[in-house]
């Protein structure tokens, strides 16, 4: 209970100056809260949005998970030659690789375990002419991808308002400091005379 009575009080801190009628609440200080308040709204209002980016772009990419599928194979590929060995951090090496469509035998490049002896088999994609083609998407990748594309355009938007934000204070600030320092010089004529 005191933790969440903490936060509704920084809470009603933070929104404090855009209702107080205290004399001491600056109308600077009036004008950041509710250009916090407005940027805070307008990125929840964004995750809709983003919900509805992310939508489609997930459909998009069943759509095209479901081409690359039907245009494409796999088919088993022999390596011609050993592979070089493993280095430690290192990724899949690329191999030559033979594989057989339709009685033909067709030659190209895949990637292959470190160190695989000559004559392993590999699974390369095929198109229907038996040439060599990426593998497909999968489904879970293009649910992952669509998330990460949705994520980042909510993110940037969000960065986007903040900037807003920022430079909204940095005006306020700047205009608070010649407030100050007139005040200061103000005061200072009259300090000694009196």
């Amino acid at each position: 209970m005191g933790a969440q009575a903490n936060h509704r009080s920084a809470w009603a801190t933070w929104l404090r100056p855009l209702d107080s009628r205290n004399s001491l609440v600056r109308k600077s200080d009036r004008v950041e809260a509710a250009v916090v308040r407005l940027c805070v709204i307008l990125a929840l209002l964004a995750l809709p949005v983003a919900g509805l980016i992310w939508s489609t772009t997930h459909a998009d990419l069943i759509d095209r998970v479901d081409r690359e599928s039907a245009a494409s194979r796999p088919v088993p590929a022999v390596l011609l030659d050993d592979a070089p060995p493993a280095r430690p951090g290192a990724a899949p090496v690329t191999g030559r690789v033979e594989w057989t469509v339709n009685g033909t035998h067709r030659t190209g490049t895949a990637q292959v375990p470190p160190g695989s002896r000559a004559g392993v088999t590999v699974t390369v994609w095929v198109d229907s002419r038996g040439e060599r083609v990426p593998k497909p998407l999968t489904q879970g990748e293009a649910a992952f991808n669509a998330t990460l594309f949705a994520v980042w355009v909510w993110l940037s938007f969000v960065g986007l308002l903040a900037g807003i934000a920022c430079l909204v204070r940095w005006m306020l600030n700047r205009q608070r400091y010649a407030a100050w320092d007139e005040e200061w010089r103000q005061a200072s004529r009259t300090w000694g005379a009196g």
